[in-house]
């Protein structure tokens, strides 16, 4: 019965355990109590009336952006393959970064993730092996949007289209959280 997204995409999926709440803790208290931090939005701005963004072109303009970002990032990717893609083209351009997903072993996914955290500017707890370096960027198609606790997260890039408010609030609220350095 506690969720940080009380509401729903769908109305017919309205959670119908209780009739009313019990507390509310809204955005201005959570800010206020430094749960979580102020955020700034970048956006890409495009003809919104273009069906068909230049997809390179958004990459492009993706990766600049994030190459001028500090600490450990997620981007969002349209599946498997166009994560594993975009992260190659992230190290292209010299950015460290990996595709995670479902279809890697449990202790690969760990390991990446260690090694995302690494990358911390407060982390200390982990040192990667002298032929691991940390890795900045994780490119992921869900894997990291929901259910997940990364407070040392510094931002985010929704690089694939979201249409869902409860996908995009829980994915902002994995960047807002509070953590030193933010």
């Amino acid at each position: 019965g506690l969720t940080a997204t009380p509401f729903r995409s769908d109305d017919a999926a309205a959670l119908a355990l209780w009739t009313t709440e019990a507390y509310r803790y809204r955005l201005g208290d959570a800010l206020e109590d430094g749960v979580l931090v102020p955020w700034k939005i970048d956006r890409y701005r495009r003809d919104v009336n273009d069906p068909d963004p230049d997809a390179d072109e958004t990459d492009r303009l993706c990766a600049e952006w994030i190459g001028s970002q500090s600490g450990p990032g997620v981007v969002s990717a349209r599946s498997i393959e166009d994560a594993t893609a975009y992260a190659s083209a992230l190290r292209d351009r010299g950015i460290v970064a990996e595709a995670i997903h479902s279809q890697l072993p449990a202790k690969t996914v760990r390991e990446l993730l260690l090694r995302w955290e690494a990358s911390a500017d407060s982390c200390g707890a982990y040192v990667p092996p002298v032929h691991a370096s940390p890795i900045r960027v994780l490119v992921h198609v869900s894997m990291l949007a929901e259910g997940v606790d990364f407070p040392f997260m510094r931002w985010i890039v929704l690089r694939r289209p979201v249409s869902s408010a409860v996908r995009v609030v829980q994915e902002f609220g994995r960047v807002l959280r509070s953590h030193p350095g933010k």
